[in-house]
């Protein structure tokens, strides 16, 4: 698939928009289970846009691992891939999510109950302003899997403010998501596959 930053950008603000709408307040957390494309990297954008705190689950956990991880960040709203609601469907009973949104990228199809992500883009404004944090939430592997927020300013890199996405900002960044890498102690190791850019 083919897209441009500015449809990228129109996207992630829609997004935003449309959590807003949903009654998303600054610092609620929005989980994701969403395999690596288009809709996922709006996600990562489209929600610290609205105030809100990404929290990626890790769906190659145990079910029980993951309900534990959502209680345990208070999750409001989950948007996840439609090949994914089986694994939803395991411990959906043990988690208390006001909103699932179903991106459609796989069978095409979203099961009634649930809300079409494509759809919510369609209904929803692109204008919203940009928020001035950004923050996303990780677990943190130490005996019982737990959320916490991390705030990696290292590994953001300052970009020209002419990015379409930070139009509005005084700066901009680059999003690095180095997979796999791991900061280790001798007592737990925290995942940081996937982090955020905050203003300087």
């Amino acid at each position: 698939m083919r897209t441009s930053y500015g449809n990228f950008n129109q996207r992630a603000r829609r997004l935003a928009s449309a959590l807003i709408e949903m009654g998303l307040q600054p610092g609620d957390r929005v989980a994701s289970m969403m395999w690596n494309h288009s809709g996922h990297l709006e996600a990562f954008f489209g929600v610290p846009c609205a105030g809100g705190i990404l929290h990626t689950l890790n769906l190659r956990l145990h079910p029980q691992e993951i309900a534990a991880i959502a209680r345990h960040a208070e999750d409001r709203f989950l948007i996840i891939d439609d090949v994914l609601l089986p694994v939803l469907e395991k411990f959906r009973a043990d988690v208390s999510f006001e909103e699932i949104i179903v991106a459609p990228y796989g069978c095409g199809e979203v099961p009634s109950g649930f809300l079409n992500y494509e759809e919510l883009l369609a209904n929803a404004s692109p204008d919203v302003p940009v928020a001035r944090k950004l923050m996303r939430m990780t677990e943190r592997r130490c005996g019982l899997r737990q959320a916490r927020r991390v705030f990696p300013k290292a590994l953001s890199t300052r970009i020209a403010p002419s990015s379409p996405f930070f139009a509005e900002a005084n700066d901009g960044f680059v999003w690095h998501q180095p997979v796999g890498h791991r900061v280790r102690s001798r007592r737990c190791s925290t995942p940081t596959h996937g982090v955020c850019p905050i203003r300087a």
